[in-house]
């Protein structure tokens, strides 16, 4: 296997060889310790859902590279430890930057990546995205938030049948797979595809019943991969893990063909005059729009402890639409209930370490009564637009380094 490390300059390094066994695994830590035996039962589940799932994959492991610019400690690390155990390449970066990213898959012949959703959305919006030869891609894998059905199809349509959604948690693996050839049926883009052959997955209401196909509710999950328990936490233990089920305080659906929906965790979820509200009923009509690129919902709690729900925006480039048209927009084509009260227009969302929306700074720029400050956004627009400046100039010179793409 092969080690290259590719900084933002576009320089690689020396590659390192190093034998590898296939039954090569580690342990990673997303949040909670979790307990060790599950970790040796997920090695020995391997095998038959990673290499059956892999093994067709034009070019195979053996013979492709992976390119890891997201933290080991999620699901690029596991990712990662599959092609190295096959005898495959791995290209290391820092961190997530679009046009490093592009720079890299033409260079080294990129055949994997593995980019949460809100990361596909800035690779696909990247200026240098069609003069970039993609034609290695042959997997991009998504996971850890719901995505937009539209950008889904747009990557589908930009990128070709390379998107590969897993629905995963740390305290059991993965739990579904929407394969590349589910994303050419739109009807399945809102989905996060069926459950594996080995896993079951019910849909309960609050009082635990079983819910009816269609019916949104908490999502528990029975796997042999499933953690023995949290790390010196009996109490915490306790309450997720329950009568052999796994509790995993995710909201979503199943319907009738057994295609399982996230509607997102329980905690974005607000109360609005007795009625749940959940972030993709919030999301789904903004992001409809034609001009916007991403919504993400989140929340804040007013002096009387009413919850209020907010949506931040990033709109295209060239877009004169305001807040005021995006609010009217939203009611109009969702539940009333269900617009937000007050839509804050963002140059970019901003992202935490793992690549998710940062929820908890969103949340900083609202003030006493629960409503984001004028002061306060303009402050975080700020801060993103020279990130943004920032992430742009790097990119154009990793690509004229690397020899991407000419007159750069």
């Amino acid at each position: 296997m092969r080690f290259r490390r590719h900084g933002p300059d576009g320089a690689a390094g020396t590659p390192v060889h190093r034998r590898a066994s296939r039954g090569a695994a580690s342990t990673r830590l997303t949040g909670r310790h979790t307990g060790g035996r599950p970790w040796r039962r997920r090695v020995r589940r391997t095998p038959s859902w990673c290499w059956a799932g892999w093994r067709g994959t034009p070019g195979g492991w053996r013979s492709g590279t992976f390119l890891l610019c997201t933290p080991l400690c999620h699901g690029g690390g596991t990712t990662a430890d599959l092609a190295l155990a096959a005898g495959g390449t791995v290209v290391l970066q820092d961190g997530f930057d679009a046009g490093a990213v592009l720079a890299a898959v033409e260079r080294y012949r990129v055949s994997r990546l593995y980019l949460p959703p809100h990361l596909l959305y800035r690779l696909l919006d990247h200026p240098l995205l069609p003069v970039t030869d993609t034609g290695s891609l042959r997997r991009i894998g998504y996971t850890g938030c719901p995505p937009s059905p539209r950008r889904l199809a747009e990557a589908t349509r930009r990128l070709g049948r390379v998107l590969h959604q897993t629905y995963s948690l740390t305290e059991c693996g993965p739990v579904s797979r929407l394969s590349p050839d589910e994303h050419l049926d739109p009807r399945l883009l809102t989905t996060a595809g069926r459950p594996y052959p080995d896993t079951e997955v019910r849909v309960v209401d609050e009082d635990g019943a079983t819910l009816p196909p269609g019916g949104t509710g908490e999502l528990l999950v029975r796997t042999p991969t499933a953690m023995v328990g949290y790390w010196r936490d009996p109490e915490l233990t306790s309450r997720v893990l329950r009568d052999g089920w796994l509790h995993t305080g995710d909201l979503g659906s199943l319907d009738a063909a057994g295609y399982l929906t996230v509607a997102g965790r329980r905690d974005p979820m607000a109360i609005i005059e007795g009625h749940n509200v959940f972030p993709r009923e919030v999301e789904e009509p903004l992001r409809a729009h034609p001009d916007v690129r991403e919504a993400v919902m989140f929340t804040t709690t007013d002096p009387d402890r009413l919850e209020r729900v907010h949506a931040a925006v990033a709109l295209t480039d060239g877009s004169r639409a305001t807040a005021e048209q995006l609010h009217r927009w939203s009611r109009e084509r969702g539940r009333a209930r269900c617009a937000p009260d007050t839509v804050l227009l963002l140059p970019a969302i901003p992202l935490n370490g793992l690549g998710k929306p940062d929820l908890a700074l969103l949340r900083t720029l609202a003030d006493t009564a629960g409503r984001p400050t004028p002061a306060a956004a303009t402050a975080c627009a700020t801060a993103c637009a020279t990130v943004t400046a920032t992430a742009t100039a790097t990119a154009a010179t990793a690509i004229a380094t690397a020899g991407a793409c000419e007159g750069v």
